[in-house]
């Protein structure tokens, strides 16, 4: 966390009391390409979400899918991810996008790990150990250093699994949004 600080906003003196920690909740699922039978965002409980991709054809599905609008003063998400198995061909464990709300979802950052197929649309690529649990950290400025300055409340995070005709389990937990928090001062 920075430390605390102040600064003047319209004739306000503002003082800014560092980085507090939002669990996220509110998912929305994306139905349009997450339609494949069996294939779910499920809570787990104590903040842990299961993701499964059921092995289908394309054409019926070939992600899971969910979303969050990306609050005020945001700076960052945070997560652990675990998933039992990498995929082989045209495949994700886990995409984690950025992306503007009223704007083509294909301007978008986007961090992949172990992604197997094409990756020409993955700003960021990682493997990651099978069966462990991976805590990592996105920094929503890598939209505005590809875009230009953005008020966050317009970002849309997205989590998806990715399986194209294959089944993909992922497992994330400790979803949070990291964002400074400032105040009005008195005089």
């Amino acid at each position: 966390p920075a430390r605390a600080s102040s600064t003047l906003e319209g004739g306000r003196r503002m003082q800014t009391l560092g980085q507090v920690q939002t669990a996220i909740t509110g998912w929305t699922l994306d139905s349009y390409w997450s339609s494949c039978s069996g294939s779910a965002f499920s809570d787990v409980g104590n903040g842990e979400y299961r993701m499964h991709k059921a092995a289908c054809a394309k054409a019926d599905g070939f992600k899971v899918s969910v979303s969050v609008p990306i609050p005020v003063n945001a700076v960052s998400v945070g997560l652990e991810v675990q998933y039992a198995s990498k995929c082989g061909g045209w495949c994700a464990p886990l995409w984690v996008t950025v992306y503007h709300k009223n704007v083509s979802q294909n301007r978008n950052v986007r961090w992949c790990f172990d992604m197997q197929g094409w990756t020409s649309n993955c700003n960021f690529r990682e493997s990651l150990v099978t069966s462990q649990w991976h805590a990592r950290t996105f920094d929503i400025s890598a939209y505005e250093n590809k875009f230009g300055p953005v008020d966050t409340s317009d970002l849309l995070l997205e989590l998806v699994v990715y399986g194209d005709g294959q089944t993909q389990t992922t497992h994330v937990r400790d979803v949070h949004f990291t964002q400074w928090v400032t105040t009005a001062m008195t005089t």
